[in-house]
């Protein structure tokens, strides 16, 4: 009934305002509310609409003393051009008329001006035959599309947006009393300019418009143009305003000329309203791209933080266990076993340091996919690394019968700065492959000298890798082909690792193979040469002289470790030793005993229950402190070795830690070295 009552208004105002003497318009609005309402009301009711369109403007021609064939040509054209316009516009436009989109406005402009053109050639062509007038046929038919088309053009969106607002994209924040005083100041300056005759105020409107594009948006555009468009042509159509008065006493030249200023608003503000919606609605785009990826860089950080947490966890329980299972074949291995049981207790022991190699390989992966691998930076001696490796392999070579040779240039060797336990990683991986894969021939070490830094080449005669699988060999969980995986074991992490690692420390690594004959592998790493020329050098006992110099002394040894294994394998590691612990089941009793003990050292786990071995430590360091107490020695016993668990260690006063499952000799190595610390160096040495 609204939209009705708008198209009866329209029609009305436009047959009693703005027909010139001679009884035509410069353009009909009320076609275009036909449009704006077949688009956005229900299909049936859209039907009813416009049936109820047709009855009242059939009303008006009669009314109007239009014959009764002119009449209902008139009418039926109306509502032929409305469905045919609407039914376009829903096509290659939607219902929604986004004038906001530069596209969609050239393509309702190209609709609205054919669809114009194209009824003004049957209707004029079937005047024709009604009058039997031949004269005049384009004048009129440019006449009657110029009518149409602009009526469409401006009337469809003035109404259609509206009713879409939500749809609506403004080019700026301005409020609702904003809009309405544009639009009033548009009609009182559209007033003045038409009124009299010789005004050149109608200029004005130009720049008006400009801002009401830019402080508006499209419906306010739109809505301005209408009220302008209706006061020209209303008052142009009485012979008011500078346009009737240039036109003097033509009314084809006054209406041709009041439709060239209308479509010159048009223009002025319409297209500029749709560029800056554009513009706002990719700005818009933007902004939700910009939120999503806001969003979901916060997610993958909360993935990326559980993931560490999940890791730090299973790396907890798994190494517990594990602790329990090493720990004790390390105590049988100092008992008097027979031949088979000591075969039995090294498959045990083999296959524990197996998982506990895997479970490092995993970690590791894990801390360089989330950029957490934090790299040292010391002096180290690269020939005393290169040979540590190949004294650790040699046992293995000679098993298989393998030749296995050494070979650091002199201008390789010296002393270099980086993170020395890294390139043992590589090192050590590359060898334990090459001496894996080979099972007779040799496996040679070179060690050479480059530019900046060295290079690494480890050279095997083993079974090779076939030419499509060599650019795979550095991803993860890959190997030689599923058969190596069967046959030889192993995740397929170290490569990839060894690759990641080099990376990081600005080198690569690269192989070349033919199967059959044997691989290469080659590591090029630019560290830097040391300043002094020298690794400092830190003294260390082996695990089997550390224990021997534990054993020489009478130590008070308090240990708080609350699973119920690991205090066992505790226990029979230090007694082994000599040494008698006393054991405790969490952090608050181990403050509480060295409150009233005296202890040469303390080992502390770390996740307990009622207090853990962080807030132990703080609170021990802190009454230190606070009394002058002298400073107990405490190592960390921990399954939790990422770096930033490392870290937290440091900074609450622990001098070492020995990480789960405990080799014994580290941990008789790491008691030795903070007994025989003078306090001055522990933090330097923590993590040694």
């Amino acid at each position: 009934m609204a939209l009705w009552s708008v198209y009866a208004f329209a029609a009305m105002a436009c047959s009693m305002f703005c027909k010139d003497g001679a009884g035509s318009a410069a353009f009909y609005p009320a076609n275009g509310v036909i449009v704006a309402g077949l688009l956005v009301l229900p299909r049936r009711i859209g039907v009813w609409y416009a049936v109820a369109c047709l009855a009242f403007n059939l009303a008006q021609n009669a009314l109007g003393q239009i014959d009764i064939s002119h009449n209902v040509l008139y009418a039926i054209l109306n509502q032929g051009l409305s469905f045919a316009v609407a039914g376009l516009i829903r096509t290659f436009c939607g219902a929604a008329v986004d004038l906001s989109r530069v596209r969609r406005l050239v393509t309702f402009a190209a609709i609205v001006i054919g669809a114009g053109i194209m009824e003004s050639v049957v209707g004029q062509t079937a005047t024709m035959f009604i009058e039997g007038n031949h004269n005049f046929f384009l004048h009129a038919c440019a006449q009657w599309a110029g009518e149409d088309s602009l009526g469409l053009l401006i009337a469809t969106p003035a109404i259609l947006l509206p009713l879409k607002s939500a749809r609506a994209v403004y080019a700026s924040d301005a409020n609702i009393p904003e809009r309405w005083l544009l639009l009033a100041l548009t009609g009182a300056l559209s007033m003045m300019a038409f009124s009299q005759g010789h005004s050149f105020a109608f200029v004005l409107l130009y720049p008006l418009l400009m801002l009401t594009a830019f402080r508006a948006g499209p419906q306010w555009v739109f809505a301005s143009v209408f009220t302008t468009a209706f006061i020209a042509i209303a008052c142009t159509s009485h012979g008011l305003g500078p346009i009737a008065v240039l036109a003097g006493k033509e009314p084809y030249l006054a209406q041709f000329m009041i439709q060239l200023f209308v479509v010159s608003i048009f223009i002025s503000a319409v297209p500029a309203t749709s560029a800056l919606g554009e513009r706002n609605r990719d700005a818009a785009r933007l902004q939700r791209i910009h939120a999503v990826a806001r969003a979901a860089q916060a997610n993958a950080e909360a993935a990326n933080h559980a993931k560490s947490q999940f890791l730090a966890n299973m790396s907890h329980e798994i190494r517990t266990p594990l602790n329990g299972v090493l720990g004790m074949a390390q105590a049988m291995e100092h008992d008097a076993l027979t031949p088979m049981q000591r075969d039995r207790l090294d498959v045990i022991r083999k296959s524990g340091d197996m998982l506990l190699a895997i479970l490092n390989d995993i970690l590791d992966l894990s801390k360089i996919e989330a950029g957490k691998l934090e790299l040292e930076s010391a002096p180290f001696d690269l020939e005393e690394l290169a040979r540590g490796a190949h004294a650790t392999f040699t046992a293995i070579s000679n098993k298989k019968g393998l030749s296995f040779d050494l070979t650091v240039s002199p201008e390789a060797a010296g002393t270099y700065v980086g993170d020395s336990t890294r390139v043992r990683q590589i090192l050590y991986n590359l060898v334990s492959n090459a001496l894996k894969f080979t099972e007779s021939g040799e496996v040679r070490v070179s060690l050479f000298a480059l530019d900046r830094g060295f290079g690494v080449k480890v050279e095997d005669t083993g079974i090779g890798i076939d030419a499509d699988r060599v650019s795979h060999l550095f991803q993860k969980f890959e190997q030689a082909d599923a058969t190596t995986t069967r046959r030889f074991g192993g995740t397929g992490l170290g490569l990839s690792i060894c690759r990641e690692l080099a990376h990081l420390m600005g080198g690569a690594i690269t192989v070349q193979s033919r199967v059959g004959h044997g691989s290469v592998f080659s590591v090029t790493l630019p560290l830097e040469r040391s300043a002094n020329g020298c690794a400092p050098v830190t003294p260390t006992l082996s695990g089997d002289d550390a224990e021997a110099a534990l054993g020489e002394r009478t130590l008070r040894v308090l240990a708080a470790e609350d699973n119920p294994v690991n205090q066992l394998v505790l226990k029979t590691l230090l007694h082994q030793a000599g040494v008698h612990p006393m054991l405790v089941g969490d952090g608050a009793a181990a403050l509480a005993a060295w409150e009233v003990g005296d202890w040469d050292l303390i080992l502390m786990d770390m996740q307990m229950p009622i207090m853990d071995g962080l807030d132990a430590t703080r609170a021990i360091r802190a009454r230190e402190a606070a009394t002058g107490r002298g400073r107990t020695p405490i190592i960390a016993l921990t399954a939790n070795v990422m770096s930033h668990q490392i870290a937290a260690y440091v900074d609450a006063g622990m001098d070492r830690f020995v990480g789960k499952p405990i080799e014994v000799g580290e941990l008789f190595s790491a008691m030795e070295a903070v007994l025989g610390d003078d306090g001055s160096e522990e933090t330097e040495r923590a993590v040694a």
